[in-house]
């Protein structure tokens, strides 16, 4: 049986946020996904982290960034001790940050089939850690730590954005990004496949193994991520009904959309607006 960690369960919900400096001892060894977004950072020694069916060893400056959909757990290395920053948050702020920063972090981020990942030491100049330690002994009042938390959701998704282009400056297809920017019309959503295909100009098979190189994911998995993306958006940013949403994103089964959509997220969308109405 899958496990979600909800997060009335995890978080400060006044707050829609919140934060853990975790170790060997107290990290969570048992397979779960949560209803909400994290990221975390590796500040000392190595961890196995299980996540999507693989396995990755992480060190020291790993930042990643995990979705609702990831499902995951920490495996310690030989009794090494090892020490991390996790900062847990809605998917409200999640996607408030990414409507500031532009649709281009939000597609690197949602697409992977992995979590994306960054190592941080590499940037002379970046102060993550530093910032993040913090909160250790930060002695302000509700409404300051909140701000807080969420100038440095914004400082590590900025990490985020720098790692991609140092990445992209390195290996980097245009076309593709093109194509993929293009997906994020409403109505190459509704449409799918057939307009991934169209836009690109490439078969299924030529563009899956494009994909799958590039970005670690296929065809369909990168649509169904798209649409539920977008879907959660209109549930937290407009008034539509379920059916209505279903629709836009390419579902014309109700059922279909609903059961997806709760795979993804871990809540029914009527749910999930219910929970993130109020944040």
């Amino acid at each position: 049986m899958k496990v979600i960690i909800f997060d009335s369960d995890y978080m400060n919900m006044g707050l829609c946020f919140d934060y853990r400096f975790l170790d060997n001892q107290s990290i969570i060894k048992s397979a779960h996904s949560h209803n909400f977004y994290e990221y975390f950072i590796i500040t000392k020694g190595h961890v196995i982290h299980h996540v999507n069916g693989s396995r990755e060893w992480l060190s020291k400056g790993d930042l990643v960034f995990i979705r609702p959909s990831d499902y995951h757990s920490y495996e310690v290395y030989q009794q090494e001790t090892f020490e991390m920053i996790n900062v847990s948050f809605s998917a409200h702020h999640f996607f408030a940050a990414c409507k500031y920063l532009g649709k281009d972090i939000e597609r690197q981020i949602q697409t992977p089939l992995f979590p994306p990942k960054a190592n941080i030491l590499p940037f002379a100049d970046c102060m993550l850690i530093e910032d993040h330690s913090f909160l250790n002994y930060f002695g302000g009042t509700s409404y300051e730590l909140y701000i807080r938390f969420r100038l440095l959701l914004m400082e590590t998704m900025v990490t985020f954005v720098r790692y991609f282009q140092l990445k992209s400056q390195q290996s980097s297809s245009p076309w593709l990004n093109c194509a993929l920017e293009q997906m994020t019309l409403k109505e190459n959503i509704e449409e799918g496949i057939p307009a991934l295909l169209r836009i690109t100009g490439l078969s299924h098979g030529y563009l899956c193994r494009i994909m799958k190189q590039q970005m670690g994911i296929t065809p369909n998995q990168y649509i169904t991520k798209t649409r539920m993306v977008f879907a959660a958006k209109m549930l937290l940013n407009s008034d539509c009904d379920i059916l209505a949403i279903s629709l836009k994103t390419g579902y014309s089964s109700l059922s279909h959309f609903v059961s997806t959509f709760k795979k993804f997220y871990g809540y029914s969308p009527k749910k999930y607006r219910q929970v993130h109405s109020d944040f």
